[in-house]
C-alpha cells in the first residue's frame, strides 16, 4: 500500500542461531546483496575499546557502503557489562544514522526483549533456533483494572453494533482477554 512507501527498515540486524548454523555466512550474503563495499568484523565486540574503535571507523567511513559484523553478542552479560552495553548502543546508534552502514550482530542464545535484542531493529532467527522463555512480570492491580475497562469498552461497543458472543459470557470474555 501507499502508506508503506516511506517505510525504512532499520539497518541493524541481529541473527540468532545455533553454533555453526551459518550466521556469519548469512550476514556476508546480506552484505553482498546489499552491495556493501567493505565488511568489517569486530572480532571482540565484548571489549569496550574495540567498540569505540569500530564507532570511530564508522564515523570516518565517508560514503562507502560498509557492513559491521559483531559476532556472539549474547556473551555480553547486561547485569555486569553496563559500560559495554553503552558503547554497543552508541555504536549501533551512530551506524543507524547513516544509510550506507549496515550493522549485523550474531548470537547463539536469544531472549526476546532483553537488552541486546532491543538494540536491533530486525531479528532473524535461523531455523531451529531455541528461544529462551521470557520472565513474565505480573501486572499491577491498577493496570489489570485499566485493561479490563478497555476490553469492556470495546466489547460493549461491539455488542451495541450488533455483534454477539457465542458460548461465552461478557465476564468470561474479559477474563480471556486479560489472560492473553
Amino acid at each position: 500500500p501507499a502508506a508503506y512507501a516511506g517505510l525504512r527498515a532499520g539497518n541493524e540486524i541481529l541473527i540468532i542461531g545455533a553454533p555453526l548454523s551459518g550466521k556469519k555466512a548469512l550476514a556476508k550474503r546480506i552484505a553482498q546483496l546489499a552491495g556493501m563495499e567493505r565488511l568489517v568484523t569486530v572480532h571482540n565486540p565484548r571489549n569496550a575499546d574495540a567498540l569505540v574503535k569500530a564507532k570511530s571507523l564508522v564515523q570516518r567511513s565517508g560514503e562507502a557502503k560498509l557492513m559491521l559484523l559483531l559476532p556472539r553478542l549474547d556473551l555480553i552479560d547486561p547485569r555486569e557489562d553496563e559500560e559495554l552495553l553503552t558503547e554497543l548502543d552508541a555504536l549501533i546508534e551512530t551506524a543507524t544514522e547513516r544509510a550506507n552502514i549496515l550493522v549485523i550482530g550474531t548470537a547463539i542464545q536469544y531472549v526476546p526483549g532483553n537488552e541486546i535484542d532491543n538494540l536491533f531493529g530486525i531479528v532473524l532467527p535461523m531455523p531451529g533456533t531455541a528461544v529462551a522463555p521470557t520472565s513474565h512480570t505480573p501486572l499491577l492491580p491498577e493496570a489489570t483494572a485499566m485493561l479490563a475497562a478497555v476490553a469492556r469498552h470495546y466489547l460493549d461497543a461491539a455488542l451495541a453494533s450488533g455483534d454477539e458472543l457465542k458460548d461465552l459470557s461478557p465476564d468470561d470474555y474479559i477474563r480471556r482477554v486479560l489472560q492473553a
